[in-house]
């Protein structure tokens, strides 16, 4: 009965220490009440450039030669101007669905101001509107743009503005890697990436020209506890992976290009656009083909030299 009774008053007495330690527990955080992000200090243009390395281009860069961080001067012309941003796989691991030379697709971007940021903003081009059409004053009506990314500005002068931009290119917000597990598949077990480590993500290489902003970032996940360790023997160790993505901005051509449209009966590569003008037509299609911009020497010639010729290297 003894040893009943103290093996009681153990329970009665554990009970009653986990009851104060969950009273003296920290209260749940009022959402309300979280602090918003601070933005950095506003310092002058050139106090925020000191010890930091120019990179001349279309977007002049700034890279902190301690630290190596990136900045971006967005001049004033710049601003709420489209470029093309488009983005390819330098070095990857098929387990990953990145690999060398791996297409990952071009948009439409613009950066704009909005008070004291600098927000990254793709732009819907799959909607066409004839701008004679009464239904063209509604394009906007039910079409999401997506505000990808948005940067505090730390320095401006004469209409010109700096951001810092590793919370741009050394995540996932321009352009997704990672894939979420489709419901309902036939694959149990498939391979996981893991999640993005801040602190093993670098720069690869940057290259900046007068027409356009090469960024090549090495993206580094970690999975600590896979269950798929791949399917082939370039995978070193399942638990942490690492491809390199470039993003190149590029600046919108001004060549009196002349898209031409889809025809059904030939096979091309395209660029869907529905023509949101046409009620009564049941394939509103508007779809270009893509081509190579070649302008013939000799316009009245049937075949005729390029004028400027199409160089490839090998």
């Amino acid at each position: 009965m003894k040893y009943v009774l103290s093996g009681l008053l153990i329970i009665v007495l554990s009970f009653a220490q986990g009851q104060a330690t969950n009273n003296q527990q920290t209260p749940p955080t009022n959402p309300a009440t979280v602090k918003p992000i601070s933005p950095p200090k506003m310092v002058s243009m050139d106090e925020a450039l000191k010890g930091k390395k120019e990179i001349s281009g279309l977007f002049t860069l700034y890279r902190d030669t301690t630290t190596g961080t990136l900045s971006m001067l967005v001049k004033k012309e710049q601003l709420n101007k489209e470029f093309i941003h488009f983005v390819h796989g330098l070095e990857g691991q098929l387990n990953a669905g990145v690999f060398r030379g791996n297409y990952r697709g071009a948009r439409i971007i613009t950066l704009n101001r909005y008070f004291n940021r600098i927000e990254f903003e793709i732009k819907n081009n799959a909607l066409w509107f004839d701008p004679e059409n009464p239904i063209s004053k509604a394009a906007d009506a039910n079409v999401s743009t997506a505000i990808l990314a948005s940067s505090f500005i730390t320095a401006q002068k004469d209409g010109n503005v700096l951001v810092g931009v590793d919370d741009v290119f050394l995540t996932e917000a321009l352009h997704q890697i990672s894939r979420g597990i489709v419901p309902g598949s036939t694959n149990k077990n498939p391979f996981k990436l893991g999640k993005l480590v801040k602190n093993r993500t670098k720069y690869a290489a940057i290259n900046n020209y007068p027409e356009n902003t090469d960024v090549s970032v090495q993206y580094a996940y970690s999975n600590p506890m896979p269950t798929n360790r791949g399917s082939d023997e370039g995978l070193t160790d399942a638990r942490s992976v690492n491809v390199i993505l470039q993003h190149s901005f590029i600046q919108m051509p001004d060549n009196n290009y002349k898209p031409r449209f889809e025809d059904q009966r030939v096979g091309y590569f395209t660029t869907q656009v529905t023509n949101m003008t046409t009620p009564d037509d049941v394939t509103p299609y508007r779809d270009l083909i893509h081509r190579w911009h070649l302008v013939k020497k000799d316009p009245n010639m049937d075949i005729s030299d390029p004028v400027k010729p199409i160089v490839w290297w090998i």
